[in-house]
């Protein structure tokens, strides 16, 4: 009989969940450079990036994510909600991922670009009437 269960190994792989990592940790460099990345979650990986490495490792990577013990490990993988005031008279709700739930996040946003990236570059790109003015060129070499 053959097994039709999913799990996230049949997407993520350990190369793809390193990219995902390198990409975070971009992102936590580019602080000083864009406000966008000016929030309560960067600054905290930034003050455990000495921490991070870990998380770079095949065996981490086997323990956790590969065999989704990740969703029995609700404090090492979690979020949470917060409020931040606006500049004028309002609140935006964020939320913060803590550093191993945001690299898995980042991996499966990966493997869907690794998906669509051929569409977008054949059909969105030619396309002189689809603009988009949110979010970043990510493309995979």
């Amino acid at each position: 009989m053959k097994n039709n269960t999913l799990s996230l190994l049949n997407f993520i792989d350990f190369t793809l969940w390193q990219e995902a990592k390198k990409l975070l940790d971009f992102q936590i460099n580019q602080m000083d450079k864009n406000k966008h990345y000016l929030t309560l979650s960067m600054f905290y990986y930034q003050r455990i990036s000495h921490l991070t490495n870990i998380v770079n490792t095949q065996e981490y990577f086997d323990k956790r994510v590969a065999n989704a013990l990740f969703y029995a490990l609700e404090r090492e993988f979690a979020f949470y909600d917060y409020v931040v005031p606006k500049s004028y008279l309002g609140l935006r709700n964020q939320k913060f991922l803590t550093y191993p739930l945001r690299v898995l996040y980042y991996s499966i946003g990966l493997y869907l670009l690794k998906l669509s990236q051929d569409f977008l570059q054949t059909y969105i790109a030619k396309n002189k009437r689809l603009k988009c003015y949110y979010g970043g060129n990510l493309l995979f070499n």
